[in-house]
């Protein structure tokens, strides 16, 4: 009868409470930061190789004074014991007009190369080469820029 009762009352509960919900979501090899809702957007994938990648979009606090959907964001990718990289990019009447500041550091291995262009007014791509020993990757972070989201793709 107890487990029954408490069984109810989670139900109940569930029903009660209002639970907090993030607007983005994930498509084929990609990811969906809703810049209506803003904030830190964090997401767990895994690549076609099949090695978990956290893909994390936030949006770097300023003053927009013309559009929700201008400003400055961080992307972040995280691919689980091999590397680890971000960038920024600018946001101005539904364009990139900017992408800066790349970091990448190795956990384990080395860079033979990375690359961070803004290929156009609507994507910017991030291109990460990492060997350690005789595996090697290559990887990339791009971001393209749609109505009200950043389509994260890597």
């Amino acid at each position: 009868m107890r487990q029954v009762l408490l069984v109810v009352t989670l139900c109940l509960s569930f029903f009660l409470f209002e639970v907090n919900t993030v607007e983005a979501y994930v498509a084929n090899n990609g990811v969906y930061y809703n810049l209506i809702q803003g904030g830190t957007q964090e997401f767990m994938e895994v690549d076609e190789e099949g090695n978990p990648i956290l893909i994390r979009v936030e949006e770097v606090p300023g003053l927009s004074l013309f559009s929700v959907n201008n400003g400055n964001y961080k992307i972040s990718g995280s691919k689980f014991g091999m590397w680890k990289a971000n960038y920024y990019v600018t946001v101005s009447n539904n364009q990139f007009i900017r992408a800066y500041s790349p970091s990448a550091v190795a956990v384990t291995g080395s860079f033979t190369s990375t690359r961070l262009s803004l290929v156009s007014s609507k994507k910017a791509s991030y291109t990460l080469e990492w060997k350690a020993g005789i595996l090697s990757s290559n990887s990339y972070l791009d971001a393209t820029l749609t109505d009200n989201s950043i389509n994260i793709t890597y």
